[in-house]
This record gives structure tokens, sequence and C-alpha cells, in this order.
């Protein structure tokens, strides 16, 4: 519909830099194998295990930032939804993400180069729904609430883990406002090794706090409880028995990105603190660690 290109930075004393900006289709370019997508002189390019990422912000604020690192994948990846094509590089769309990678490389900030070493996320997403026309027409709508796709899904939450001891965990649901949500399959994953994936599909969020936004009818989370029952446990080791999940996410910073006149979108992105424990018979083990949030929001359609 329309090309986004968003870069943040967010600090260890609860601030964030960057942007984003809203061009036409086709300001971004992108294509096979693997990852290859470039918008004016950023670029992330790559395949499993291996990606780089250049980005330079631009004019998106008063900041100065560049950003040059590598990935290299310490896990599987999964299929978060769309897996249509079953790994086809021509298929209509997917969603995939890999939850622990080992980044290194160098940030600049206002002329001051900072070398950075740790745990990131990767997930990669496509569509090919719509032709170059409808993308058009979907274009001179975006005002409108005709943006489609945002209408379809109304919104999603997600949470990347990583905890202390090494283990990680992504947590994500669609369909947040709407009272089917409760009934709706999510997607939640624990691993202590990247390779051995325990999934759990019906899981609950229960918001313990809030914050405006700059939408007057939209609250953002900042205090989430998960909890979840790992019910294919029993299957693939009765032994093991129930494996119950408990976990709470508190925001440390949120950067907003809104869109329309007035802003009828937005989506939410920052870091967090987690605690929490997962429980198996006989077994509990401490669970601390961060965590990159993404929240979405659309107004109420009051037409």
């Amino acid at each position: 519909i329309v090309d986004m290109f968003f870069m943040n930075l967010y600090d260890d004393v609860n601030k964030s830099y960057g942007g984003s900006v809203v061009e036409l289709s086709d300001a971004i370019q992108s294509s096979g194998p693997g990852v290859n997508v470039q918008y004016s002189s950023s670029y992330a390019l790559g395949i499993y295990p291996n990606w780089h990422i250049y980005a330079e912000d631009g004019n998106l604020n008063e900041n100065n930032i560049t950003v040059n690192i590598s990935y290299k994948a310490n896990s599987l990846p999964l299929w978060l939804a769309f897996n249509t094509g079953h790994n086809i590089p021509l298929s209509p769309g997917g969603h995939y993400c890999v939850k622990n990678c080992e980044v290194t490389g160098e940030i600049i900030l206002n002329e001051t180069v900072y070398s950075v070493h740790g745990v990131g996320y990767h997930e990669h997403s496509w569509f090919k729904f719509l032709s170059k026309e409808q993308r058009l027409v979907d274009i001179q709508n975006i005002d409108q609430r005709k943006i489609g796709f945002q209408d379809i899904i109304d919104v999603w939450d997600w949470f990347c883990i990583h905890f202390d001891n090494g283990w990680d965990m992504f947590s994500g649901k669609f369909l947040q406002q709407s009272p089917l949500a409760k009934l709706m399959p999510g997607n939640l994953w624990i691993t202590p090794d990247g390779e051995n994936i325990t999934e759990c599909y019906f899981f609950t969020y229960k918001f313990l706090e809030t914050t405006n936004s700059s939408i007057p009818s939209i609250k953002i989370p900042t205090k989430i409880h998960i909890r979840g029952i790992f019910l294919n446990t029993l299957i693939k080791n009765p032994l093991k028995g129930l494996v119950r999940l408990d976990v709470i996410i508190k925001t440390k910073n949120i950067h907003e990105f809104v869109w329309g006149d007035p802003p009828l979108y937005g989506m939410w992105e920052g870091s967090c603190n987690v605690n929490g424990t997962i429980k198996w018979r006989g077994n509990t083990v401490e669970l601390n660690g961060w965590a990159m949030m993404e929240f979405t929001r659309a107004a109420p359609d009051t037409n």
C-alpha cells in the first residue's frame, strides 16, 4: 500500500532516538534470494543464518544516526503467520522470525561512535496480494480509513524476550481489541537453546497498567501479565506433565508512530523488563530478562 521506513535506538536511561517516514509505494526496493531490501542509502541484506544491516536516519529528527551491524542466527526460524509458500520464494505472503541472533557492529549517534555486541531479533514478512494499480488507489485513500490490511487484523501485540539464563521466548497475538481475541490462538514459544522449542497457542494477556497515547481513544499497555499452559507437552513428554508459564512484562520506554490526519492508526515500540517463572513437575525456573515489544492500535471507527 505504502512504504514505511523505521529507525529507532533505545538507550539505558529510557530515551529513544529516531523516527519513521512514509513514502509512496516502490520507495523501498526488495529482491532475493533471502533478504535484500534497500531504501535510499539504507539496506538489509543476507540469508539465514547471516544478515547485515546498514541504516542512516537521514532527516527523521534532529539526531544523526548511522547503524552498521551484522546478525548471526543462534536459533531456528519459526513461522509466525501466513506460511503460504512453505519456504517457496515466490509465495504470495509469509512472516517468520528468528528469536536469538548474535549482533556485532557499531552505532554512530551524533558523531559519537559506539561499538555494540549483544542479542538481537530478526523477522521478515512479505505480501504480494495487491497489484501496483490497487496500491495506488489505496494511497489516495490513506487518510480515509481505507488502509485495508490494518482494518482486517485491527491490532496485534508481540514481545521478543531474552532471559538472563540464555533462554528465549516469543509471544504474539492478533485482534487484541476484539472480543474474539480470547478465543483466537496466538504464537508463544520458549526455548533454552534455540532448537528445543516448546509451543503454546492458547494463552492470556492481561493489561495491568496502561498509559495514554497521542490518540485520545487509544491507551497503550505498560504492564502486561502473560499466562500460558503448554498442553502439547503431555503428548510429547508425558512424564514432564503440564508446563505452566507466568511472566510479567513492564515497559521501560515507548516510541510512538502514528498516521493519518487526524491520526487514526499507531504503532508503539520499546524495551521492557521481564520476570516470572516456568514450572513443570517438580521443577521451577526463574525467568528474568528484557524484551522488545510492538503494539499496534486502530482508533474505533465512529462512522
